[in-house]
């Protein structure tokens, strides 16, 4: 249980430095860097899910799985981000899950990313937006 608080806790205060004009009008973040701390949030997020409900979620589930129980799972403990803002990039578009990560057919992982200013999923490349 205080391992959940201090994981919500992080979350949280991940979530407060994700999205600095709430907390100064002067703040002077690059939307890349605003995009790339709300993947971490979500990174976050989602490694807090997989290690509650025991399994990756599939592609399917998107990023809803932070906000809803959308399998009905046991174990869930969520909601695991306040606002359902914090999945949005810098450009207001939600931020893609993919499992498996199709971007990467050697990767057995998941990802989770921004398809960037111009709005077109490229897969990870072009000017999407990603952490490795």
């Amino acid at each position: 249980m205080i391992k959940f608080m201090l994981a919500i806790i992080f979350a949280i205060l991940i979530y407060i430095i994700a999205k600095p004009h709430y907390l100064c009008s002067g703040c002077n973040m690059s939307t890349e860097q605003e995009t790339a701390i709300s993947i971490a949030t979500a990174k976050n997020a989602a490694l807090i899910i997989f290690r509650d409900i025991g399994y990756i979620p599939s592609s399917r589930d998107s990023l809803n799985i932070i906000y809803e129980n959308i399998n009905n799972d046991k174990n869930w403990r969520g909601p695991y981000l306040l606002r359902k803002g914090a999945t949005v990039d810098a450009w207001g578009q939600e931020l893609v899950y993919k499992y498996p990560n199709s971007c990467n057919p050697r990767d057995n992982g998941y990802a989770i990313y921004s398809i960037g200013k111009n709005g077109v999923d490229e897969c990870m490349s072009g000017d999407d937006v990603y952490e490795w």
